[in-house]
C-alpha cells in the first residue's frame, strides 16, 4: 500500500512539472503573441483616432466652407460631414476589430491554460490546440482586413510602374524595302518624304511611270542612343535598291523641288554666290538671299539626272514671267487701264512714275516686270535726311491797324535723319519699314502780327483825277481796297446801263475776289445778269458787289474781314471774258468806284 502510494504520488509530481513547464512556455509564447497584437493594436487604434481626427477636422472645414459660400447646402454640408465621420469609425473600427479580439482572446486562453494545468497535459495540449485553431482563423480574418486595405493601393502602384517603365522605353519604326533593311525612322512620314524625293531625283522616260514602292514597318523598341534615319539617308537607300545607275553628287532643290544634280558640287555653290554678288553693295547689315529656299544636299543620283552646271544655270536664270507694256488708247485713263489689267492705280503708278504728268495716246505703259525664276531679296538699312516744315503761330496785335500782317521772326524749317529697312526684289524696291527718326535741327516757328486796331474814317483818295472829293459815307466805316488783280477793262457806264467798273487780267479765270472791306454779307448766290455774285453791308448805307463769279467762298450771313477771299473771278451771267465787275453804292446810288479806290 505504501508502495502505490509513492508510486501515485510520483506520477503526480511528474504530470504537475509537465504541466507547470508546458503552462510557463505557453505563457512566454502567450506574452510575445499579446505583446505583438496589443502593439499593433495599438498602431491601428492610433491610426485610426487620427483618421477620425483629420475626417473631423475635413468636415469642419468643409462645414465652415459650405456657410460661408453655400449657405443653401448647409444641411447637405453637416450630411456629408456625418457620413465623413461615420465612414471614419467604421473603417477604424474595422482595421482594430481582429485586433481587439486577439487581444481579449489571449487574456481570456492566459486563464484557461493556467486553469488547465491544474487538470493535467493532456488537458492543458487540448487546450492549446483549442486556442491555436482559433487564433488561426482570427489571423485569417485579420489578413484578409489587410489584403482588402492594401491590395487596391499595391494594385494603383504597380500600374503607375507599369506605365512609367513602358512610357521609358524608346520606339521606331523598323523599315524593311524589298527585303532590306532602311533603318530605323520616327514615323512613316520620313519614309513618304524619302519616297517623293527619290521619284524627283529620278528622270523617267516618257513611257515609263514611276514604280509603285510599298515598305513594312515594324515599331521596335530601341536603345536611347539609337540613330533614327534621316529622310536623305531613307532616299539614298531608295535609289541604291531601285536598280537605277547611280553616283555620288550634288542635288540643287528650289523650294524642295528637285532641279538638278552636278558631280561637282563647288562650281554649282559658286554659281548660285554669283547671282547673289550681282545685288551685294557691300553696305553694313546688308542681307542677300534668294526669295525661295535653296538647299543642295549631296547625295546618291541616278546618272541620267546629272547634269553639267552649265544646265542647271540655264535653269535658274531663265524668266517665268517677261516684260508686258501697253499702249495707251484714245479714252484711257488710268483706272480703267488699271482695272483691265487687274492691277490698282497705285501699282500702275509705282510702275509709271510719270503716268501723271504724261498720259498720251500712244504712249507705252509698264504693266508688269520681268519676273526671273529665281529672285534675289535685299535687305539695307538706309537714312535719309528730310527737312521739317516749320509752324506759323498769329498773334493779335493793337498797335496794328486790322486787315495788316507783320512777321515778328521769321520761320526756319527744321531737319531729320529717317533710318529706314529697305526691302528690294531683283533690285526693285518692294517695301519701306521705319526703325528709328532722330531730329538733326528743331524748326523755329514763324511769328506773325495780326492788326486788330480799326482805321480811322477816311474815304476817297489823294490820288483821284480833276480834284474830284467824293460824297461823304459816314462815319464809321473804313478805306476800300481792290477787291482784285489786275486793270480796269471797262469803266462806270462804259456802255448802257454798266453801273460799276470791270477788273481783269490775263489768266483772270478762277483767281480771287477779296472783300473790299469789313462787313455783312447780304447776298451769295446767283441770279440775272450778274451771274453769281456777292453783296456786302458796311453799315450806313454803304453796300459792295462782286459779280460774274465762278465760285462762292461766303454765304448769307457771314461776317467778312477787308481783305478775305470771298469769291473767284468767272463769267457768269451776262458777262464777255472772265472779269470782276465791281460796285459801290451809297444809300441805292452808284457811285464810281475809282474816286474810293487807292
Amino acid at each position: 500500500m505504501a508502495l502505490k502510494d509513492c508510486k501515485e504520488q510520483k506520477e503526480d509530481g511528474m504530470q504537475s512539472d509537465i504541466g507547470e513547464k508546458a503552462g510557463s512556455l505557453l505563457t512566454g509564447a502567450s506574452n510575445v503573441i499579446n505583446q505583438t497584437f496589443e502593439y499593433a493594436y495599438r498602431v491601428s487604434y492610433l491610426a485610426g483616432s487620427r483618421l477620425i481626427r483629420y475626417g473631423r477636422r475635413i468636415s469642419k472645414a468643409v462645414s465652415s466652407g459650405m456657410k460661408t459660400f453655400f449657405r443653401p447646402l448647409k444641411k447637405e454640408s453637416k450630411l456629408v460631414a456625418a457620413k465623413t465621420t461615420e465612414w471614419a469609425h467604421i473603417i477604424a473600427d474595422d482595421i482594430a476589430g481582429p485586433f481587439k479580439k486577439i487581444r481579449n482572446g489571449y487574456i481570456i486562453a492566459k486563464r484557461r491554460v493556467k486553469h488547465a494545468s491544474r487538470k493535467g497535459a493532456t488537458s492543458v495540449m487540448k487546450e492549446c490546440f483549442y486556442l491555436l485553431k482559433r487564433d488561426i482563423k482570427e489571423c485569417k480574418h485579420v489578413i484578409v482586413k489587410f489584403f482588402n486595405y492594401v491590395m487596391p493601393v499595391l494594385a494603383v502602384v504597380v500600374l503607375v510602374l507599369t506605365l512609367q517603365h513602358f512610357g521609358s522605353l524608346n520606339y521606331a519604326l523598323s523599315v524593311e524595302y524589298e527585303g532590306e533593311q532602311l533603318g530605323y525612322i520616327a514615323d512613316e512620314a520620313v519614309f513618304e518624304r524619302a519616297q517623293k524625293m527619290m521619284q524627283g531625283r529620278v528622270v523617267y522616260e516618257q513611257e515609263e511611270t514611276p514604280k509603285e514602292m510599298s515598305a513594312r514597318f515594324t515599331l521596335t523598341v530601341v536603345d536611347a542612343d539609337t540613330q533614327f534615319a534621316s529622310v536623305d539617308h531613307v532616299t539614298d537607300k531608295l535609289i541604291e535598291i531601285s536598280g537605277n545607275n547611280v553616283s555620288e553628287a550634288d542635288g540643287l532643290y528650289v523650294d524642295d523641288k528637285f532641279i538638278g544634280a552636278a558631280e561637282n558640287g563647288e562650281k554649282l555653290i559658286e554659281l548660285l554666290n554669283s547671282m547673289l554678288d550681282q545685288y551685294r553693295t557691300g553696305t553694313a547689315d546688308e542681307r542677300v538671299e534668294f526669295v525661295k529656299p535653296i538647299q543642295v544636299k549631296q547625295g546618291l543620283y541616278p546618272v541620267s539626272s546629272i547634269v553639267d552646271v552649265e544646265n542647271i544655270e540655264s535653269s535658274i536664270t531663265r524668266e517665268v514671267q517677261g516684260e508686258q507694256v501697253y499702249t495707251i488708247k484714245k479714252g484711257d485713263v488710268p483706272i480703267t487701264v488699271a482695272s483691265e489689267h487687274d492691277l490698282s492705280v497705285a501699282d500702275l503708278k509705282e510702275l509709271n512714275p510719270n503716268i501723271d504728268e504724261a498720259f498720251f495716246p500712244g504712249q507705252e505703259l509698264l504693266i508688269s516686270r520681268s519676273q526671273p525664276f529665281l529672285g534675289v531679296r535685299t535687305i539695307r538699312t538706309e537714312s535719309k535726311k528730310t527737312a521739317i516744315k516749320h509752324a506759323t503761330k498769329k498773334i493779335n496785335d493793337a498797335t496794328l491797324e486790322k486787315g495788316t500782317e507783320k512777321v515778328k521772326t521769321e520761320g526756319v524749317d527744321g531737319e531729320k535723319n529717317t533710318t529706314y529697312e529697305v526691302t528690294y526684289i531683283d533690285g526693285v524696291e518692294e517695301s519701306r519699314t521705319t526703325i528709328k527718326e532722330e531730329t538733326l535741327k528743331k524748326a523755329v516757328d514763324e511769328v506773325v502780327l495780326v492788326g486788330t486796331k480799326e482805321p480811322e474814317v477816311s474815304y476817297g483818295s489823294s490820288g483821284s483825277s480833276g480834284g474830284y472829293v467824293p460824297p461823304s459815307i459816314g462815319a464809321g466805316s473804313t478805306q476800300f481796297i481792290w477787291p482784285a488783280q489786275g486793270y480796269i477793262s471797262c469803266g462806270l457806264y462804259g456802255y448802257a446801263g454798266h453801273t460799276g467798273i470791270d477788273i481783269t487780267t490775263s489768266g483772270a479765270y478762277g483767281k480771287p475776289i477779296y472783300a473790299s472791306a469789313a462787313g455783312t454779307v447780304t447776298y451769295a448766290g446767283q441770279s440775272g445778269p450778274y451771274g453769281m455774285h456777292v453783296i456786302i453791308d458796311h453799315g450806313n448805307g454803304v453796300t459792295t458787289l462782286y459779280a460774274h463769279a465762278s465760285a462762292l467762298y461766303v454765304s448769307t450771313g457771314a461776317k467778312v474781314s477787308q481783305g478775305q477771299t470771298i469769291a473767284a473771278i468767272g463769267q457768269t451771267g451776262n458777262a464777255f471774258g472772265a472779269h470782276c465787275h465791281f460796285e459801290i453804292r451809297i444809300n441805292g446810288q452808284y457811285m464810281n468806284p475809282v474816286n474810293y479806290l487807292p
